[in-house]
């Protein structure tokens, strides 16, 4: 026992580390840690679980016993789970639930790798996650009801990789709403396959932000569905999809800085419903067979670069044709763009005397 002392309050952990100012034989209080302080109180997922991270040794009932451990505690006691430098190996899916932080070492020290031919991810059709994180324990549409109580979703600084062999596999199934963020994370496909890499179609997904992340290979980078409730992307990176960078289905993106280098549609936004503004973003490396934008609901765009597209934008219209005539509401073809977009917004927004203006 190095130190005694009787206090008036509980003392904070930096406080109780070092109990008087002089150094102690044979102890150190630095740490090799760059991303959190040694005194901040996380847990660490080596030292607590049992968690390997050498590549070589299964991970996942370390890591799922985790995530139980320190998710869906009291809303203000919000607990940090460290994921060290290393690889975590792990061959099922992780459940993490809400009221966390998950933090890595960086994106380039810190990696959750499904491991290759891995059982159960072998079904395009019938996907499943590397990591569901939601209050949800099911697949995104298993749950009919509203869930707008997956809150507070943190992760950071780490990369998630599906391996090779892995053709049913999806990198994260995010969901949280209210709050929370996917921030400097990459997910990666070793052999470029895979379903989807960022899943946001859980219902009832957002206001949340997906901040640098880096996707590279997988059917779809990124889908997100519903109407509930609007979801941030900044500073996202999408390379090599096989079908489309985004798919949105009648939610409500907000989207800043999106590099799409891709053959196929850097965004396809179905449903009347839907609503996507993209500023300042570059969509390259196109094919002239399909539009870099396919729209079927509202949408603004400004300081958008496009190259090897014919199309920039290729806009769908649902049109009214009257009550009595069949059909009385149809899909049909609506404006074209070609080329980079300064500035541009499609739909029939109402004026206050219930007039419409053209797009």
């Amino acid at each position: 026992i190095d130190d005694i002392r009787v206090t008036k309050s509980a003392l904070r952990p930096q406080e109780f580390l070092r109990g008087v100012d002089q150094p102690l034989e044979k102890v150190s209080f630095d740490s090799p840690e760059t991303v959190l302080p040694k005194s901040s109180g996380y847990i660490d997922v080596r030292a607590g679980f049992g968690a390997v991270g050498d590549g070589k040794h299964d991970d996942t009932a370390a890591l799922n016993r985790a995530f139980e451990c320190v998710s869906n505690k009291h809303v203000a006691h919000y607990l940090t789970l460290y994921l060290p430098p290393g690889e975590f190996l792990v061959s099922q899916p992780l459940h993490c639930n809400r009221f966390v932080i998950i933090q890595g070492a960086g994106r380039d020290r810190t990696t959750i790798r499904l491991s290759d031919h891995a059982g159960g991810f072998h079904d395009p059709d019938n996907p499943e996650p590397v990591i569901r994180a939601s209050s949800t324990k099911t697949a995104p549409g298993s749950n009919r009801a509203v869930n707008g109580s997956s809150i507070g979703i943190y992760f950071a600084d780490l990369t998630i990789d599906t391996g090779s062999g892995n053709p049913g596999a999806k990198g994260i199934e995010y969901h949280s709403n209210n709050h929370g963020s996917l921030e400097r994370v990459d997910i990666i496909s070793g052999d470029g396959k895979g379903a989807v890499a960022l899943d946001l179609s859980h219902k009832c997904n957002g206001p949340a932000l997906i901040k640098d992340v880096r996707i590279d290979g997988f059917d779809f980078g990124a889908v997100i569905k519903y109407a509930e409730y609007s979801m941030t992307l900044e500073n996202v990176t999408m390379t090599n999809q096989r079908k489309a960078a985004i798919l949105n289905q009648s939610n409500v993106l907000a989207i800043r800085r999106l590099t799409s280098v891709n053959r196929v549609p850097a965004i396809q936004s179905l449903g009347g419903g839907s609503m996507v503004t993209l500023l300042d973003s570059e969509l390259t490396g196109g094919d002239a067979s399909v539009p870099a934008i396919e729209c079927e609901g509202a949408f603004y765009g400004r300081n958008i670069a496009v190259e090897g597209y014919r199309e920039s934008l290729r806009k769908r219209v649902y049109q009214w044709n009257g009550w009595k005539q069949k059909p009385a509401f149809e899909w049909r073809d609506g404006i074209t763009l070609a080329g980079d977009i300064t500035e541009w917004w499609g739909g029939s927004p109402t004026a206050p005397k219930g007039r419409e203006k053209p797009g």
